[in-house]
């Protein structure tokens, strides 16, 4: 092999993860669920949410209805704080993430709801049962991923709050709904998916999504400690990630939307 060539040999297993990458969870379980519900007369209801478990509020949830034609189910982050954020889509809404999406660097636009003298609301899409908010806060000025789990009725009647967790490893991403120490945190479990195509060229993974429900979603490769290592957002059917940067072994490529994700073994040789 000549030492000009960079080959890469790209093996997809369709099999389940084994429980490999390492991170260490701080969960809490909030038993028996939160519900808030607001009325007219007592139009906000809150949920302080101290995520890493330190006693400083990290979070505030809140059902709001200041009359009954107006509710809505709403996430701050702590007043003074511009150290906590939340993820949100294109749209600057809250993403509802399913169980098991990674949580991490490149999962949306994370925000941070204070700004300058006023502590604006997040709205909470309604109609969503069992899903998970990506929440995020910065320790020593490195960021530590983590999820609250939530129900919305229709309507946004209430807001119910269930869980939360927090990854204890800087810059790590956490998979929505674990809830489990080191080392037995796993990977999400793979998916057939038959529009997903890929294939390398030279120091490329090139990939090819024939879902338009992708365009504008993320493509990440994740190393094996569940460090985010490489990314890029789909803007077209067709794409690829250089890879000749990192080293050779094993790694994992997600694509992922909104609402949806795909996840394969990646071995770079």
């Amino acid at each position: 092999m000549k030492k000009s060539t960079f080959k890469i040999c790209l093996i997809i297993l369709l099999i389940t993860f084994s429980p490999i990458i390492k991170s260490q969870v701080i969960y809490t379980d909030i038993n028996p669920d939160t519900t808030l519900i607001a009325n007219s007369s007592n139009p906000f209801h809150y949920y302080y949410m101290d995520i890493n478990q330190d006693s400083i509020i990290d979070f505030k949830l809140a059902h709001f209805a200041p009359s009954s034609s107006w509710v809505e189910a709403e996430i701050y982050c702590q007043w003074g704080n511009n150290q906590e954020e939340e993820v949100l889509d294109s749209s600057g809404n809250p993403i509802p993430l399913k169980l098991n999406m990674p949580i991490g660097q490149s999962s949306g636009i994370w925000h941070n709801t204070v700004s300058g003298s006023t502590n604006g609301a997040l709205f909470v899409p309604d109609g969503i049962t069992d899903k998970y908010l990506g929440l995020r806060i910065q320790l020593s000025g490195q960021w530590h991923y983590g999820w609250a789990k939530v129900d919305v009725p229709s309507g946004a009647t209430s807001f119910t709050i269930k869980g939360f967790a927090f990854n204890t490893n800087a810059n790590q991403a956490i998979n929505a709904g674990d809830t489990v120490g080191s080392p037995s945190t796993s990977i999400p479990e793979m998916e057939k998916m038959e529009n997903l195509n890929v294939y390398t060229s030279g120091s490329y993974i090139n990939i090819n999504v024939s879902d338009n429900s992708y365009l504008g979603g993320i493509a990440t490769i994740y190393n094996l400690a569940g460090q985010e290592v490489k990314s890029v957002t789909i803007h077209q059917a067709k794409f690829n990630l250089n890879v000749v940067d990192l080293s050779k072994g094993l790694y994992f490529l997600s694509v992922r939307n909104n609402s949806q994700m795909q996840t394969r073994k990646v071995v770079i040789q």
